[in-house]
Formats: structure tokens, C-alpha cells, sequence
């Protein structure tokens, strides 16, 4: 697959994933998941993949809208991590696969740099999409 191809289908896979949670969820859940899709980057960027993944993963849950709102951020995330065969993951082990491949004195951190890269590139199409897709709080 090109390059070119592949940022394509990133785009399409964060469009089709941003519909299918509009379609499932209230105005005030739409709202906190654009806020959140807006923030996770600059978690990432400060504080790296493996804590901002530990940070959501404490939050999300299926109760209150913040918490549909992480967990389906979580949840594209993790879809697009394995449909793309960045990592081998299922939904409860992300924390663990990262941790693995964590930067360490002892191991290459080339793995955990491209995963890092690869979702904040999805959600720069995340957040584009939301932002006009979702909508605002009333």
C-alpha cells in the first residue's frame, strides 16, 4: 500500500468511526468526545502514549457521557492499532503491549515511537472529523 493510500484509508477508517459513535450516542456525549479528541494529542505530546493510555483507561467506563466518551476513543484507537497491524492487540491488553515496548536503556524504542506517531496521526483526523460531525453540548 502507498503512503499516499494509506493516509487516505486513516482518514476514512476516523471518518466512519467518528459517524458510528454520533449515531450511538447523546448531543452532551458528542460534545465531551470532541473536547477529548482535541486534548489527547497534547497528552501524548507531553507526557507520551503509555500514561495518556493509562490515563484514559482509568477513565473510561460505560456509565456517564465522559466516560462513553473516553472509552470510544479508546476503543478507535485500539480497533485501528490492530486492523493496521501496528500491535497485536485486544481491548484490556493495549496497557500491557505498551509497556512491553516502552522506551527502556534496554530495548529499541523504534516500535513504540511508530505506535506513538501512528495515533497522534489518527487523531489529527479524529479531531478534524469531530469537530464537524458531533455535536455541542446544549
Amino acid at each position: 500500500m502507498s503512503v499516499k493510500s494509506f493516509y487516505l484509508e486513516r482518514a476514512k477508517f476516523a471518518y466512519n468511526e467518528v459517524i458510528e459513535f454520533k449515531k450511538k450516542h447523546s448531543d452532551k456525549c458528542q460534545s465531551k468526545f470532541k473536547s477529548y479528541s482535541k486534548s489527547i494529542p497534547s497528552y501524548i505530546k507531553m507526557n507520551g502514549l503509555l500514561a495518556t493510555v493509562a490515563f484514559i483507561n482509568v477513565k473510561k467506563g460505560e456509565n456517564s457521557d465522559n466516560e462513553k466518551a473516553y472509552k470510544g476513543l479508546y476503543d478507535i484507537t485500539v480497533k485501528w492499532l490492530k486492523e493496521t497491524n501496528f500491535l497485536n492487540v485486544d481491548n484490556e491488553d493495549l496497557m500491557a503491549s505498551l509497556v512491553e515496548l516502552s522506551p527502556s536503556k534496554y530495548r529499541d524504542t523504534s516500535k513504540y515511537r511508530d505506535i506513538e506517531r501512528e495515533v497522534l496521526s489518527l487523531f489529527a483526523w479524529i479531531r478534524r472529523f469531530a469537530e464537524g460531525e458531533l455535536q455541542e453540548e446544549d
